[in-house]
């Protein structure tokens, strides 16, 4: 497990960087555009990821899976059989855009939103389509340092953006939100380009290949990525859809305060989901032995229960705090759905440790049913709750609803289909990090303010938890490693 630990911190690292800066980009346009420019950010950075699915056939994860399954002597063509499917659909979507716009724009974004913006989205769709690309095949080739440095060169771009970004559109240039979006994702696709074509990657792969060899490539792309992108659409276009009811029925301030809230629960979601992803989705698809396939299931199981707690309490106790450091005072409101989320979370995480064995396994049919009548379900019961409730925290206990049947339905396809049954110790785990979840969200539901004795409880009780879910050869190889890590500073002091 502590393999493990070691390559989650080192992707999570310059996951949390990106993050963050994108964070500071929403406070930015908090502070100087309001909730209306963070709702109409929000918004774009929606579509934007909308469109992204779209253009690459929500295939990054494929190229992923299909370069770790494959010999090394095949990786080349696939690599270059893939570009040419994103490099097509890119370039029919941008044409789209640009041709179709006065007819898109009121049916994406409403007839309050220029037209014109959706020209400029070809930037996003550019930069993103490049970083999805090359990102994945820095992961497939399983280069993680290359793929750390090139994903921390993206938010430097974004912190030079923001500011100058956030003038143009107070001064009526919403094409500003596209560059924001955009360039920085294109950045990071040419610093991986770079690094693909230095390591022969690329330059192997840009041969053309017999077309018979691009027909059997793409047959395995399509076959997952058609998943991939129903999956991929229905989730992305989900969050659209519940943002356009947030906006037609409460308002751009009130769709901001719910963007504030998803953009946090996103925020160290992603930073765990990615860096886990790095090391998960190639090894797994790479396994076929059975009793590797269940140990490598198991233990990332385990990690989560272990982590999740502890994690979910940090954020718990610091939420106020975030929202007013990263974003504003106004945007407190957004808590009323970030509490809730957070109770939530632990069963999103689980889930999709569940539910990744149907990509690296190719299942797709299982996979699109699963996720469609997911998110048709919770479409459904968010706009039956638009016309029952009147505040938008309805959508966060919406989002522990949905992710506990969600959790419920992978770990049934884990038994089912994979033959994997969590051992009853798992269960008595995660029941104990449910709790100090629970009792951590309950301290802190109506604090806006830091009292230091709950902070000392909620951790306490976290650390505590954390620990006894260790086992005994873990306990004892962190007292090892801590004893070490002394000894090593006593030296250095000594000097």
């Amino acid at each position: 497990m502590f393999e493990i630990l070691r390559s989650v911190f080192w992707v999570g690292s310059a996951t949390v960087f990106n993050l963050l800066v994108w964070v500071i980009a929403g406070k930015v346009m908090a502070v100087m555009l309001g909730p209306a420019g963070v709702g109409m950010y929000g918004l774009l950075r929606q579509l934007a990821q909308n469109l992204n699915v779209v253009a690459t056939f929500n295939g990054s994860t494929t190229l992923v899976q299909g370069l770790a399954s494959r010999p090394e002597e095949q990786r080349a063509d696939f690599a270059r059989n893939v570009g040419r499917i994103f490099l097509g659909l890119g370039t029919l979507l941008s044409a789209g855009l640009l041709l179709g716009a006065p007819w898109l724009a009121p049916r994406l974004l409403g007839k309050a939103v220029q037209p014109g913006i959706l020209h400029w989205m070809v930037i996003p769709l550019v930069g993103m389509s490049l970083s999805g690309f090359f990102l994945g095949m820095l992961n497939g080739y399983r280069h993680l340092k290359a793929l750390v440095i090139c994903q921390a060169l993206g938010p430097l771009a974004a912190l030079a953006l923001i500011y100058p970004a956030a003038l143009w559109i107070r001064g009526g240039g919403v094409w500003a939100y596209a560059v924001v979006l955009g360039v920085p994702y294109g950045l990071i696709g040419l610093a991986a380009a770079t690094v693909s074509v230095r390591r022969g990657w690329f330059t192997k792969a840009a041969v053309p290949a017999a077309s018979s060899t691009f027909r059997r490539d793409s047959r395995h792309f399509f076959g997952l990525s058609s998943a991939l992108l129903i999956g991929g659409c229905a989730s992305t276009g989900l969050q659209l859809f519940i943002n356009g009811l947030v906006v037609r029925r409460f308002g751009l301030a009130e769709s901001g305060q719910f963007w504030v809230a998803w953009s946090l629960s996103m925020t160290y979601v992603t930073v765990l989901l990615s860096s886990l992803g790095a090391y998960y989705l190639p090894s797994l698809s790479g396994s076929r032995d059975y009793a590797a396939k269940r140990k490598l299931i198991l233990t990332f199981t385990r990690l989560v229960l272990v982590v999740m707690p502890i994690l979910v309490t940090l954020v718990v106790v610091m939420k106020a705090e975030g929202v007013r450091l990263l974003f504003s005072r106004e945007m407190l409101p957004s808590l009323r759905v970030f509490r809730w989320m957070l109770i939530g979370d632990m069963f999103k995480v689980l889930s999709w440790v569940w539910a990744f064995p149907m990509l690296a396994y190719a299942e797709g049919k299982t996979f699109i049913t699963i996720e469609v009548t997911t998110n048709l379900i919770w479409g459904l019961l968010a706009w039956i709750g638009f016309h029952l409730f009147p505040s938008i925290e309805f959508l966060g206990q919406l989002f522990c609803l949905v992710y506990l049947l969600y959790s419920a339905v992978t770990l049934t396809y884990l038994w089912v289909r994979q033959g994997v049954k969590l051992p009853l110790s798992y269960g008595w785990t995660l029941l104990r990090g449910l709790l100090v979840i629970g009792f951590a969200s309950i301290l802190f539901w109506d604090q806006s303010a830091q009292s230091p004795w709950r902070v000392l409880l909620a951790l306490g009780l976290a650390a505590g938890n954390l620990w006894i879910s260790f086992s005994g050869a873990e306990r004892t190889e962190i007292r090892e490693r801590l004893q070490v890590l002394l000894k090593k500073g006593s030296a250095h002091a000594n000097r």
